[in-house]
This record gives structure tokens, C-alpha cells and sequence, in this order.
């Protein structure tokens, strides 16, 4: 049986990414429990609560003189603002615990977020996870990312922009050269994984039939195949690399995860498939060290310009 939580997370996940992409409509009627407790291997109950919380997040609702869950969409902070979500409640409440006063919360967040703009280097050997990897850092965290071909670690232009960079980020299939860098460049350096559930979700795809993967770059899809050649599935897993084949050959409601750099390049995900969540991808540990990492370097340049402050104030004193 799974989890509570991963089911909610799931279930976020797959809402998410639909109206992300318009290919679920606010007011659509969302799967019974009894449906989706099959598909996920889940009791009802546990799809009931999922449901549940995801209404308390504003994502799902119910409509009044029917039953079951409807689609409510991404709410937004206005919606937000006379129903405050349970998240925001709660990490108020942290706040004060810590002795943070709530009239000084949104100046202390600020400058926990604020104070310096960082900047990282990407390195991946393919334009796929390169753009992945450095648009999830922009929209979600504020680092301005470098993309490096890890075959160019070494030329002068790429030195030049590791020494530039506060942190260098890359994959596990190249940790060594990446980690061998960053020592050398007394920088530190991020090993993104991505989340359990949308390689979960993937696999449960790969199982039942074909999933297809749009993507930009065919070393990507080269690296796709290798990938998975081990999994349950992997005789499903089918590639299309813009340039060299036509997204509209895919069956109409297929599995399909569009890679961002494929997306920039459409336009759109195609109306006809079923769009598998391709934003917000890092997973929690990765989430986790990026943001101590924020939070550290934000601290460190808050705490530098205090002091400087302080020494000037000293000065004029002295003067």
C-alpha cells in the first residue's frame, strides 16, 4: 500500500503539471477513489485524504449538488489572502518560535533571500539537462546559472565561469569531474537527484505501455535508453528528438515528459498526449541543500555588510 504522503505528492504532482501545461481544465472532474486507490495501489481512505489536503491547498474542491473532486486550479495569493494556507500558518509559527516577531518576518525573509544574488555553473553533457537544470534553479531558487558542456570543464572560457560561479551543480553521471573541479576551485558543488515520485510515476508508465520522451538534444535520448535499459519497461521507453522526428506521430493520450528545452521549443505541449510533470523536478534533498546554501550565503553577506556598516558608524564616531 502507499504511503499518505507520497500519494498526496502524486496526486499534487499530476495536477500541477496539467494545468500547468492546459492540458487539465479548471472545473474537470478528477478520478474517483475507488479508481485511483487501483491505479496507485492505495487503500480509498488514503485517497480521500489526499484529495482532502489538496482542497485545503485550494488545488482541488468540491462542487456543490455533486459528488466527488473537481479541478480548482493554482490558487493564487489573492485567493490565498482570506484563507491562509496551512503552510504559510505554519511556517509563521515557526518564525515566533525562533523569536521572530511577525511585523519583522517579511524584512528577515528578505534578506535571507535577497541580500546577494548568487550565481552557479551547470554542467551536464547535454542541452536537455543543462536547461532543466539551469531554468529550475532561476524560476525556483533566483541563481542565475552558467550552462558548461562537460567536455569544455577545461577550456578557458569555462574556467573563467567556474571561477565566477558560488556553486557548481551537475548529476550523479558526472559527480567525479564536477567534484574534482570544484576542489580545485575551492567552490562548492550540488549533486542534483530528482523527485521519487516522478521517477516513480515514469516507471509505473514504462510498465503498462510506451512512454514517450520529447527532448532537444539526441545525446539526451541516448542517455535515456542507457538509463533505463535495466528497468521493468525499458521496451517502452520511446524517444523523440525535435529535428529528427514528429511529435504528432505519438498516439493520441500517451504518456509524455516534454524536457524544457523541447517545451521552449514547441510552444506548447501537444493537445493529443498526457502530459507527465516535467517543472519543479529537484528532489527533497536536493531542494534542501540548495536552500541552506541560499540561506547560508545570504546570511554571510547580511552579516559583511553589518559589520561594514558598523566600522563606518564607528569611524565617523572616532572623526
Amino acid at each position: 500500500m502507499r504511503k499518505r504522503d507520497d500519494v498526496a505528492e502524486t496526486l499534487r504532482q499530476r495536477l500541477e503539471s496539467g494545468i500547468h501545461f492546459g492540458t487539465l481544465a479548471i472545473n474537470t472532474r478528477l478520478p474517483s477513489a475507488r479508481r485511483l486507490a487501483r491505479e496507485l495501489h492505495a487503500d480509498p481512505r488514503v485517497i480521500i485524504n489526499a484529495y482532502t489536503r489538496l482542497e485545503r491547498e485550494g488545488l482541488v474542491r468540491r462542487q456543490r449538488g455533486t459528488r466527488g473532486f473537481f479541478v480548482a486550479g493554482l490558487p493564487s495569493l489573492s485567493e490565498q489572502h482570506g484563507a491562509p494556507s496551512d503552510w504559510m500558518v505554519e511556517m509563521i509559527e515557526r518564525a515566533l518560535r525562533q523569536g521572530v516577531q511577525i511585523p519583522d518576518l517579511a524584512e528577515h525573509v528578505r534578506r535571507s533571500l535577497e541580500t546577494v544574488r548568487l550565481n552557479a555553473a551547470c554542467i551536464e553533457c547535454n542541452t536537455d539537462q543543462l536547461e532543466w537544470m539551469c531554468g529550475e534553479l532561476h524560476d525556483d531558487y533566483g541563481i542565475h546559472s552558467t550552462p558548461i558542456e562537460v567536455g569544455d570543464l577545461t577550456a578557458t572560457e569555462s574556467r573563467a565561469a567556474l571561477q565566477r560561479a558560488d556553486l557548481l551543480v551537475t548529476t550523479a553521471a558526472h559527480a567525479s569531474d564536477v567534484q574534482h573541479a570544484a576542489r580545485e576551485m575551492d567552490r562548492p558543488c550540488v549533486i542534483v537527484t530528482l523527485r521519487r515520485e516522478v521517477i516513480n510515476e515514469v516507471q509505473r508508465h514504462l510498465v503498462a505501455g510506451p512512454v514517450y520522451f520529447i527532448c532537444a538534444d539526441v545525446r539526451y535520448a541516448t542517455k535515456l535508453k542507457q538509463l533505463y535499459a535495466n528497468e521493468e519497461g525499458a521496451e517502452n521507453l520511446r524517444t523523440i528528438v525535435l529535428g529528427w522526428h514528429d511529435p504528432a506521430s505519438i498516439p493520441p493520450g500517451a504518456p509524455v515528459w516534454v524536457l524544457r528545452g523541447a517545451l521552449s521549443r514547441l510552444g506548447a505541449v501537444p493537445s493529443h498526449v498526457h502530459a507527465l510533470p516535467t517543472h519543479r523536478l529537484f528532489s527533497v534533498e536536493t531542494t534542501r541543500t540548495l536552500l541552506s546554501f541560499v540561506l547560508r550565503a545570504n546570511a554571510t553577506a547580511a552579516g559583511a555588510i553589518a559589520a561594514q556598516r558598523s566600522y563606518v558608524t564607528s569611524t565617523d564616531r572616532v572623526a
